[in-house]
């Protein structure tokens, strides 16, 4: 026997349900960002956040953007 499958909601279901935060929250922004005084896990997951977030997000060096400009593709 086959089950029956849950319900999809519509695109158009989805949309005004996350009309104003579509993708959900930031992970960059954490509750306690403004805080002074942080305890050593909120360091610990402020750091660990970073280091993701910067991995994910690399900025480019300008030898790298010109490497990738120079090359002449061969066909489209």
């Amino acid at each position: 026997m086959i089950s029956q499958l849950p319900e999809v909601p519509s695109l158009a279901a989805m949309k005004t349900k996350y009309k104003d935060n579509h993708w959900g929250t930031s992970v960059k922004r954490l509750p306690w960002d403004s805080k002074t005084n942080k305890t050593p896990l909120e360091e610990l997951i402020s750091f660990t956040m970073d280091e993701r977030y910067n991995a994910k997000h690399r900025s480019q060096i300008p030898e790298e953007i010109s490497l990738i400009n120079s090359i002449v593709p061969l066909r489209c």
